[in-house]
């Protein structure tokens, strides 16, 4: 990335690129029409008493959703290239 008039130029670390991208993803995941919806097509509409369930349910399942989402990132984008993700075979 070049600074115009001054001629400095900067690189931005891949860490910096990931951690933004993983910002906007647990925003969009984290968005309380995004558990509006979730809990509307599962048929947890009690999403807002407190003596309900379906809050912890649905905390659940968005916890799910952000671990598959950021194992998906990080196969994707990768925060250090010289790491790649592998799986080992089990014995």
């Amino acid at each position: 990335m070049r600074i115009p008039y001054f001629g400095y130029e900067f690189t931005i670390p891949r860490k910096v690129y990931f951690s933004f991208f993983s910002a906007l993803l647990f925003l969009f995941l984290s968005m309380p029409l995004t558990y509006n919806t979730v809990g509307q097509l599962l048929h947890m509409h009690n999403y807002y008493e407190y003596e309900e369930n379906d809050r912890l349910y649905l905390w659940v399942i968005h916890s799910v959703v952000f671990m598959i989402s950021m194992y998906i990132l990080l196969m994707f984008y990768s925060p250090n290239p010289t790491i790649q993700l592998q799986t080992a075979p089990v014995p």
